[in-house]
């Protein structure tokens, strides 16, 4: 079953979200933090050591060579400061949050050398297409597939290069037609693109492949590709979709029922 909590926002996602953030009145009236939240986040992105040291000497050269000035804490403070306004405001429902992590408390451990200004990324709760989604995946776990579906596309309505709800719904499509293989499934049938099992797959590909489309990294979107492929007798194919799933996360994916 997908999980909201297992996922975190495509690369894309990301920088689009940091480009509307970059352009919004709360980080245009605010240079440096809009320049240290860019570094931190490509240098995230590339998988880049993000260390006071790096971020002094990029952003602040000239002084940052002489002696160990504050700049980097003092940013880092402000663009935490703006971040909250950001988000308490203009980009409250936006669908990506981008944070920098807390520092400790007084009398704990720092964090470790590299996490003080590592952002973070997740999903943003209040974001209508992620309520949606969050909405659709409840109704999947009751197996109310008609409302799921309708979540799901709404989501998508909202959100189009949102992944997850295309995954959501090639899910539902691919549940309600085995469902349909072995019991009549009665008023739970679908307002639009529901067909018998045969017919429905080429419906529950096409979802499969827009999520792929968007984002070829997450190992769920291979399980359900490897199960489309093994419903239709194409081993090689699903042994191929499996594979590729367990390269990406081996535990998950033999977790996944």
């Amino acid at each position: 079953m997908a999980s909201e909590n297992d996922s975190v926002p495509t690369h894309e996602e990301i920088r689009r979200q940091l480009s509307r953030m970059l352009s919004g009145e709360h980080f245009s009236a605010n240079e440096n933090p809009a320049r240290f939240l860019a570094f931190v986040v490509e240098r995230a992105l590339q998988n880049e050591p993000i260390t006071q040291a790096v971020i002094g000497f990029e952003l602040f050269p000239g002084k940052y060579a002489r002696t160990e000035i504050p700049d980097v804490r003092v940013t880092a403070r402000n663009l935490r400061m703006v971040l909250a306004k950001y988000y308490a405001h203009e980009g409250a429902e936006d669908l990506v949050l981008i944070k920098l992590p807390t520092p400790p408390g007084a009398n704990k451990p720092k964090l470790p050398p590299g996490k003080a200004y590592k952002p973070v990324f997740s999903y943003n709760p209040r974001s209508p297409a992620h309520k949606e989604y969050s909405q659709g995946l409840y109704m999947l776990s009751q197996s109310r597939l008609t409302q799921a579906e309708k979540h799901f596309a709404r989501a998508i309505e909202l959100q189009p290069r949102y992944w997850e709800p295309y995954l959501g719904l090639a899910t539902a499509y691919l549940l309600c037609s085995i469902r349909a293989g072995v019991q009549d499934i009665g008023e739970d049938s679908f307002s639009s693109d529901y067909i018998k099992f045969g017919g429905s797959l080429p419906v529950i590909r096409s979802r499969v492949a827009q999520a792929l489309a968007i984002n070829r990294k997450h190992w769920r979107i291979h399980v359900i590709r490897g199960v489309v492929h093994a419903y239709q007798h194409q081993w090689e194919k699903a042994q191929h979709a499996f594979d590729g799933a367990l390269r990406i996360s081996p535990e998950k994916t033999r977790d996944d029922p």
